[in-house]
């Protein structure tokens, strides 16, 4: 052992204050105080009964309860080292109560306190049915309560005024059933408008409150003018695309928007690792009582959206600011509070305007209403509404990815996007996704994704188009009620020309389709062959159902291991990842260490996504490329559509910019060769880095849909070559700052879906 330094020790004995007076014996006799019970909480039923309170100790004092209680009784009012106290307790017919012990030494009154919790026959209930009333001046106004809590004496009561200094409100009293307040006659030309908080609290110490939002009429007894949605929508476009109401204005509408699935509204980035997640909590999707017309509605926090999907509402506009925005046309009435909702009623949701439509019939006077969107599918047929690497999602504490496009297409061709939030309550429940084709409930909004497409922009409004128009969902029902599940048996001739779902090898360098032989995949570099024989590799991907969460206090909780797969079926009806791999893939929420735990990766060796590391022939001075190869023979079709799903799987040195080309003659593969016709370009999504993710990077594939040519159809044999359209690459600074990493190195792109459709006539 090192010596302790001599003056270090001397010091240390300088520092203690008895260090010359004590002996060895006096610190041998010295005993810490003991005081204590040994569990703190006690709960008992209604009924009457008995209990042992256990305690140590090496002090002796008394044992009484803190306030007067006649419910109860100790068997004794003494403790003299360790021991334990019987307490003998009535039955309880009333509210649910709680009683104090106390252990107090003798001499230092040292103390210990023990509660003894009751339930009880009642529990208290306090609610109102309305959560919003109109008083009009020369009367009394009555509201419904629904409560047994006997006396309004037994309330905290609390009244904010808005907008007004003078106590206009004298007087609030209970009985049978309704609350009768008492008002001052308002001589003003403005309504007024109160928030009164009832509060209560239990025997238990467990806080019940109800808030009522009090609106009073003007001096004329009038609570305002009612507006149509185009009349304030003709004000703000009159005012240059911004007003502020300055009138006392109502509107009359349907809440179509659902706060508790918090799909309703974007949660903004407010930095590369920050997301604001109270606006799904603050919108509202806001229609008007004809369905024509929709306004988003912004609260000033959540907690002032009261709002409930399907709600018939009437709302006071006055000094809220309304902005239009253009390309497509839309409007926001921002800085709500909940004391001008003046009416709520809930209606049921049949007397909601029913508006069944086609994509090509949604105009920009639908953003923000409720359609049925019809004849529509999910056509990547894998993996849960919201397939991200959770390590970088609120799911494991992270906040860097606040939502998710996800592909939808219709009858016609026509490709748009899914919306589904991360912090949405049902988005990964572990239930496969419906992959037939029907209709969905799904409301109008326009929003853009900075991650699916950036533009090197540092200004987020600038940046992320990805069509004119989105969809949310605001119920899980909405997405599944009135959609089929697909056959699989006929699904190459329902509407697949090919489809590839995961890596099914056919041994000489390319791979097969999931269903049926209609052509090949492979990748134009023939450099090397993997231990499968093909030209590329197995990565990770982020496909597994859920649910998932690495921890059980965030929103998702703890789910290790996989339970519900992948959503990708076999030919025979079973599903890749249970009968191909002997049972369900036991990596996907895991990895070896245990690190990975609750991100709902799928890992490289699973092959369930493609990827390639040589993308710059620097002898030739072009681009490597994926080719997909089948055939078109006797198809009739009025559309033909391509879908796949597309990560750069690095943060730096992958492809940006890509294009799809096709011919039926592949022999020429120069990259600029007339041989080959442009189908169209589209950009890949560069994988975040955790140590410094930006803005425009994404850890998840992002889905991508391109109509095909119909000269391609009567083909004996196809060809769609996939590749960089130029040398630029993203870095760690910039969107386009870089150059494709060298071949074989770590710019890996990939893909994890790849399908053609027609439409089956």
């Amino acid at each position: 052992m090192k010596k302790m330094n001599k003056t270090v020790l001397v010091s240390f004995l300088l520092a203690l204050p008895f260090a010359s007076s004590c002996n060895y014996d006096d610190a041998k006799m010295a005993r810490p105080e003991e005081l204590g019970a040994k569990v703190k909480e006690y709960v008992v039923d209604e009924q009457p009964g008995t209990i042992d309170i256990d305690y140590l100790s090496n002090l002796s004092g008394t044992i009484t309860f803190t306030e007067k209680v006649d419910w109860a009784a100790l068997s004794s009012n003494k403790f003299n080292g360790d021991g334990k106290v019987t307490v003998v307790y009535d039955a309880n017919e009333g509210f649910p109560r709680m009683a104090q012990i106390e252990l107090i030494s003798s001499g230092n009154e040292r103390r210990d306190t023990i509660q003894l919790q009751q339930k009880g026959v009642i529990m208290p209930i306090l609610n109102l049915p309305a959560t919003n009333a109109l008083a009009y001046n020369k009367q009394d106004t009555k509201v419904a309560i629904e409560t047994n809590v006997p006396s309004i004496d037994e309330f905290d009561i609390k009244i904010k005024y808005v907008g007004s200094d003078e106590e206009w409100i004298e007087d609030i009293t209970m009985s049978n059933g309704f609350l009768n307040i008492k008002t001052k006659d308002n001589t003003t030309a403005d309504i007024r408008n109160a928030v009164i908080t009832f509060k209560y609290v239990d025997g238990w110490k467990k806080v019940h409150t109800v808030t009522l939002s009090l609106t009073q009429a003007n001096n004329k007894n009038e609570f305002g003018v009612e507006r149509s949605f185009p009349e304030i929508r003709e004000i703000v476009e009159e005012a240059g695309g911004v007003a502020t109401i300055t009138g006392d204005y109502l509107l009359n509408g349907y809440v179509v928007s659902d706060k508790s699935s918090l799909n309703s509204g974007e949660n903004p980035r407010t930095t590369t690792a920050s997301i604001d997640y109270t606006m799904s909590q603050r919108t509202v999707y806001f229609e008007s009582l004809d369905g024509k017309y929709g306004f988003m509605l912004e609260f000033a926090d959540e907690e002032n959206n009261t709002l409930e999907r399907y709600t018939k509402v009437q709302i006071l506009i006055k000094g809220a600011k309304v902005t239009q925005y253009i390309d497509p046309k839309r409007f926001v009435i921002s800085g709500l509070l909940a004391s001008q909702v003046m009416k709520a009623e809930k209606v049921s949701e049949s007397e909601i305007p029913a508006k069944q439509l086609h994509y090509k019939d949604i105009t920009d006077d639908d953003i923000y209403t409720q359609v049925q969107l019809m004849d529509i599918e999910l056509p990547v047929r894998q993996g849960p509404l919201f397939p991200c690497n959770e390590g970088y999602t609120l799911a494991t504490g992270a906040d860097r990815i606040t939502k998710y496009p996800k592909l939808l297409m219709d009858n016609e061709g026509n490709m748009f996007y899914l919306l589904t939030n991360s912090n949405c309550v049902y988005r990964n429940n572990g239930q496969k996704l419906p992959y037939g084709k029907g209709s969905m409930k799904l409301v109008v909004v326009h929003e853009k994704c900075r991650q699916y497409v950036d533009e090197d922009n540092e200004d987020e409004d600038e940046c992320g188009y990805i069509g004119r128009y989105q969809f949310r969902h605001v119920a899980l029902n909405d997405l599944y009620d009135n959609m089929t599940d697909g056959i699989l048996d006929d699904v190459c001739g329902n509407g697949f020309l090919t489809e590839y779902r995961y890596m099914k090898s056919n041994g000489d360098g390319t791979w097969a389709p999931t269903y049926g032989k209609n052509g090949w995949f492979t990748h134009s570099y023939k450099g090397y062959k993997t231990s499968r024989g093909d030209y590329g590799h197995g990565t990770q991907t982020f496909k597994y159902l859920g649910p998932i969460g690495n921890l059980a206090t965030r929103p998702f909780g703890l789910h290790r291991g996989n339970e519900n797969g992948l959503g990708i079926f076999l030919e025979d009806g079973t599903e890749y990842g249970n009968a191909a791999m002997g049972g369900y893939f036991e990596l996907i929420n895991d990895d070896a260490n245990g690190t990975n735990y609750g991100k709902g990766w799928v890992p490289a060796d699973c092959y369930c996504a493609w990827a390639n590391a040589y993308w710059w022939d620097d002898e030739r001075e072009q681009p490597y490329y994926w080719l997909i190869n089948f055939s078109t023979k006797d198809i009739e079709t009025d559309y033909l559509t391509l879908q796949m799903t597309v990560m750069n799987n690095a943060y730096e040195g992958g492809p940006r910019y890509w294009k799809a080309e096709w011919t039926t003659d592949p022999s020429d593969d120069d990259w600029d060769s007339s041989a080959w016709k442009l189908i169209d370009n589209y950009v890949v999504s560069d994988v975040a880095n955790w140590n410094n993710t930006l803005y425009y990077q994404f850890s998840a594939f992002k889905e991508v849909g391109l109509t095909l040519p119909l000269e391609m159809l009567d083909k004996e044999s196809v060809y769609i070559r996939l590749m960089p359209s130029a040398d630029i690459a993203g870095d760690q600074v910039t969107y386009q700052g870089g150059t494709i990493a060298k071949s074989g190195k770590t710019a890996n792109s990939a893909i994890d879906y790849f399908a053609i459709r027609y439409s089956k006539k």
